[in-house]
């Protein structure tokens, strides 16, 4: 049987508050083969980085490795917690006045 030539592949991206802490330091600071102290902790984060930084950093590195596997796979992004939304399905409840959800004033 052969393998689909063709991925969909849906990524859910948490963007609340807490995406943005920084990654905490390490006392004990691994060094590089140089003998310079490196910018990661032990977990191999990047110091300063933050949660939502790394994220979208892997996220990224992902799309490009789908990118280069298949021109035909599709990838899409779903952010959580955005303060605003330009999806052509949302509407402004300031127009649904009696709440119902529909715009039938």
């Amino acid at each position: 049987m052969s393998s689909p030539s063709k991925e969909a592949i849906i990524f859910i991206l948490d963007t609340s508050e807490t995406m943005d802490k920084t990654y905490p330091s390490s006392k004990s600071m691994p060094s590089s083969s140089d003998g310079c102290a490196s910018n990661v902790n032990e977990h191999g984060d990047k110091i300063g980085q933050t949660r939502l930084s790394a994220a979208k950093e892997a996220l990224e590195g992902l799309i490009a490795d789908l990118i280069v596997k298949s021109k035909t796979n599709e990838v899409g992004v779903i952010l959580l917690h955005t303060n605003q939304t330009k999806h052509h399905l949302c509407f402004d409840q300031s127009d649904d006045e009696d709440g119902d959800g529909d715009n039938d004033s």
